[in-house]
């Protein structure tokens, strides 16, 4: 559970950093819609990079509460807290998507 924190909090970072960014090869939230206008890339970065900064912080601490239970209670949550962690992840990047490509229409 400690490498997935601490997975989980430079997945948050990456969040914050992608949030206040400008357009960028490297860091951020990068579709054709974020590409075409500065505006869209920080509208959407922001939100989106806020909301996956707190995601998955608060996953991030989940798994830190993981350490303090017995080892089958902990086996049986961490599959269903890696699932849901991923899951937030997905969902993240299909709203992003969605809500750049409304903002260009």
């Amino acid at each position: 559970p400690l490498l997935v924190a601490a997975s989980c909090f430079a997945v948050a970072v990456a969040g914050v950093l992608s949030a206040f960014s400008t357009p960028n090869p490297w860091l951020g939230f990068r579709v054709p819609a974020t590409f075409a206008d500065p505006a869209v890339w920080h509208q959407v970065n922001l939100k989106a990079g806020l909301t996956l900064a707190v995601l998955s912080g608060v996953f991030g601490f989940m798994f830190l509460g993981l350490r303090s239970m017995a080892e089958g209670e902990r086996k049986r949550l961490f599959s269903g807290l890696f699932i849901g962690w991923l899951a937030a992840i997905i969902l993240v990047a299909v709203v992003g998507t969605l809500f750049a490509n409304s903002l260009t229409r």
